[in-house]
């Protein structure tokens, strides 16, 4: 499985965030190659690119001086503007210093020289356009960071199931680890839909998703989805609906074109009427009785154990685990009104 992409406030060196070769599909296998690194190495980067261009112009300016002073040599008797020329393209370090000494030539020979300006100008240009170039190369080097947007890629090092019973014999030490990460985990998602969902001003603080938030359409005067009995009123309902999800672009699973998905999330709430259809039942094998409500708007047609009901939710909405008084597990996650 490929893993996430995130932006904004997730450091390369964290340690779900994988260092080194990947591709950014949403630029393309040849411009999507990127390479990930901690702030530190990064940095190293930065300064040996800025010098390696430079190395780099000087280098291609050694050649070229090499190939022009090799094509206008000439073995037959030749002026001095000729031969201070040669020594120029044979000694000049750099284009900067190339086009100084040339400039500097063409001054002394001007209205002396015999085609001085035809002979001196396009060298000087050249040595000019190659030193602005690879100047501004040196100088712009730096961008390299930031061309994808500051990107990275989540290893997924720690995906799996949390809590198995498998790596956890101790069923209370379980509960308890898992609930606290959970807690926790909602903590952190109420913070963030806070600070971030439709917020565009804590850019850096929101980058942990490809996306801050998803759109979603919300009709707060939809219609009964089910039987008019069945709803407390015909209209007022809620209807939610997030559109196309893609994989890549809103969820951030990097992924080439023809391996991604989309789907639809499309929810359409109602309060039910309870009058007539509701039971309430006694579990006498429990200690203590247990009093539950049974709620009958069809048999669910799922799981191994067939019912005739379709929600059974109990009056005493806890129970107490393990023996300790400070841990209580919810019986559903919702309560009925």
């Amino acid at each position: 499985m490929e893993t996430v992409m995130s932006s904004g406030s997730a450091l390369a060196g964290d340690v779900n965030v994988h260092l080194g070769f990947w591709t950014n599909w949403s630029y393309g296998k040849v411009q999507g190659a990127t390479i990930t690194l901690s702030r530190q190495h990064g940095g190293f980067l930065i300064a040996f690119l800025a010098l390696f261009v430079g190395l780099v112009g000087k280098s291609f300016w050694r050649i070229a001086c090499f190939a022009l002073h090799h094509y206008l040599s000439s073995a037959n008797p030749e002026d001095g503007l000729y031969h201070q020329r040669q020594v120029i393209l044979r000694n000049s370090m750099n284009g900067a210093d190339g086009f100084y000494q040339l400039s500097r030539t063409l001054w002394a020979w001007k209205g002396r020289g015999n085609r001085a300006y035809l002979r001196l100008i396009p060298i000087i240009a050249a040595a000019a356009v190659l030193s602005l170039g690879f100047g501004l190369a040196g100088i712009f080097s730096s961008s390299i960071s930031s061309f994808t947007g500051n990107e990275v890629l989540i290893s997924g090092i720690d995906c799996g199931l949390l809590g198995a019973p498998e790596a956890f014999p101790d069923m209370e030490r379980s509960f308890r680890l898992t609930n606290a990460y959970r807690s926790q985990q909602v903590f952190v998602a109420n913070n963030f839909a806070l600070q971030c969902a439709g917020n565009a001003s804590n850019s850096e603080e929101c980058g942990n998703f490809v996306k801050p938030s998803l759109p979603i359409s919300v009709d707060s005067n939809a219609p009964c989805p089910f039987s008019p009995e069945v709803c407390q009123q015909q209209l007022g309902n809620i209807f939610l609906d997030s559109g196309i999800i893609d994989s890549h672009h809103d969820l951030g699973i990097n992924m080439p074109p023809e391996l991604r998905f989309q789907y639809r999330i499309v929810n359409h709430c109602a309060p039910l009427a309870t009058n007539n259809f509701t039971e309430v039942k006694v579990v006498n094998n429990s200690s203590p009785r247990l009093q539950t409500m049974r709620y009958y708007y069809g048999a669910p047609n799922v799981g191994v154990r067939k019912t005739n009901y379709t929600f059974e939710y109990p009056f005493n909405t806890t129970i107490q685990m393990f023996n300790v008084t400070s841990v209580v597990l919810p019986v559903s996650d919702y309560s009925l009104a």
